[in-house]
């Protein structure tokens, strides 16, 4: 499905709700350095993903447990191909992608960012065991 309204709180919220795999058809040479919030938003909800390889984001699919396929060169067969192997292991990259998820807030997400930058500012702020 492409969906190119504006993607507001609300018709983001759907638009993840009704997701089963999120392709992330970007240029390699780009993400190498960019990141995306797609993929994040992807991760932190348990959806499969496929990205770009040698990526930032192929990084985030191994960071998180490989909830996805990676494609090497952006052309639609490339990507297809790679799409085509998420949906024959997708109840793998689902299982991985639900687990992913479960521990996406113990590292990642506003919270966290916040309390590192506490920390920077004020190491006493750290959180005690």
């Amino acid at each position: 499905m492409l969906d190119e309204r504006v993607a507001g709180r609300e018709i983001w919220h759907e638009l993840l709700s009704r997701a089963d795999l999120i392709v992330c058809p970007y240029d390699p040479v780009c993400f190498a350095a960019h990141y995306s919030a797609v993929a994040a938003e992807a991760i932190a909800n348990g959806i499969p993903l496929v990205v770009p390889a040698t990526t930032t984001l192929s990084r985030l699919l191994f960071d998180h447990g490989e909830p996805g396929t990676t494609f090497a060169v952006q052309t639609p067969s490339v990507i297809a191909d790679a799409v085509q192997q998420a949906l024959a292991q997708f109840d793998l990259l689902a299982d991985r992608a639900y687990r992913s998820a479960l521990q996406w807030g113990n590292s990642m997400g506003a919270a966290n960012m916040v309390g590192k930058m506490l920390e920077i500012v004020n190491p006493s702020v750290s959180k005690k065991s």
